[in-house]
């Protein structure tokens, strides 16, 4: 478990220092192609460049933008090979078709602009549909694979649903801190030129880490979540160290829905006070009712967790 966890550290290093590089060069986002269409209009535009390059060229992309497309045909002719299909695949060959349209349209813009109201409409439309074909192939099987799961496999679902969820945590908080943040001290320069704008900064910096720290904490859950699932033992036996990875759980979600709520407040009154000396300020009202969801559900679970764990001592004494 202590080299599967190294693992997973590694990859949210490398997944944050990715998502970071890319928070970053935002400005060379904007300057091409919006982030929104990643990465069929890039991967497009790069092909309707080398078509035109010359005749080789054209069947070179003509050939790439054929392989591109048929990779969901591909993945679902190596499922039925394994005999390992399920009728959650249809959407591989929906995905697959959804392709071939989306990237013909993409390597040739003007396509676009006879189906759409405008050229940019018709590339979210399309890139839409196909990450959306995409994802419900991917939760759906999941979903199966949880259901036909139990013991030591449920375990490794679990474990691997939880440790997405981190990743998607991670990276939420980063473009929350670096990519939002950005967009909003260079708005606040754009618009207020030369002036003193140091106390603004301060402010604008301070709200985007008050708006990440909900998807950090969440995090900080996920990897006690991860304690409690090493710590299942053999057959899905319930330790003492779930039990005791679970209270440190259920005792955490209280602390961290208390400091959100918190910081929000405090960074709300601090926008106030500073009224007169800041040219921007973010307001947030809200009722935390997902993240007190999750604290309920920790409870639940840290006393279900204990509960078990006495019954099955119970019945170990009558043995």
């Amino acid at each position: 478990m202590a080299a599967s966890r190294r693992k997973y550290y590694i990859a949210l290093g490398v997944l944050g220092a990715l998502c970071l590089a890319l928070c970053l060069s935002r400005g060379l986002w904007a300057a091409s192609v919006s982030a929104a269409f990643f990465p069929f209009a890039q991967l497009g535009g790069w092909l309707r460049g080398l078509s035109l390059s010359g005749a080789g060229g054209n069947a070179l992309a003509v050939a790439l933008y054929v392989v591109f497309s048929a990779l969901p045909l591909l993945g679902l002719g190596i499922l039925a090979l394994r005999r390992r299909t399920a009728g959650e695949d249809a959407f591989l060959a929906l995905l697959s078709a959804a392709l071939f349209y989306t990237m013909y349209c993409m390597i040739n813009p003007a396509r676009l602009l006879g189906s759409f109201a405008s050229a940019d409409m018709g590339r979210l439309a399309l890139v839409s549909v196909c990450w959306g074909l995409l994802l419900a192939w991917i939760g759906l099987r999941i979903l199966r694979l949880i259901h036909r799961a139990d013991g030591e496999g449920l375990r490794r679902c679990a474990t691997g649903v939880v440790m997405a969820l981190g990743g998607t945590f991670l990276v939420a908080a980063l473009v929350q801190l670096v990519w939002m943040t950005g967009a909003e001290l260079e708005q606040l320069s754009a618009g207020w030129g030369a002036a003193s704008l140091g106390v603004s900064r301060a402010i604008i910096v301070a709200n985007g880490a008050v708006s990440a720290l909900p998807s950090a904490l969440c995090l900080a859950a996920c990897l006690m979540a991860l304690d409690i699932l090493d710590a299942v033992g053999e057959g899905g036996a319930i330790t003492d160290g779930c039990v005791a990875a679970a209270e440190r759980l259920a005792a955490f979600c209280p602390r961290a829905v208390t400091a959100t709520l918190l910081a929000t407040v405090g960074m709300t009154l601090v926008q106030v006070f500073l009224s007169r000396q800041i040219m921007r300020a973010s307001y947030s009202l809200s009722l935390p009712l997902t993240e007190l969801a999750l604290v309920l559900a920790a409870l639940l679970g840290a006393r279900a967790i204990a509960a078990h764990k006495r019954l099955a001592d119970d019945n170990d004494l009558f043995i």
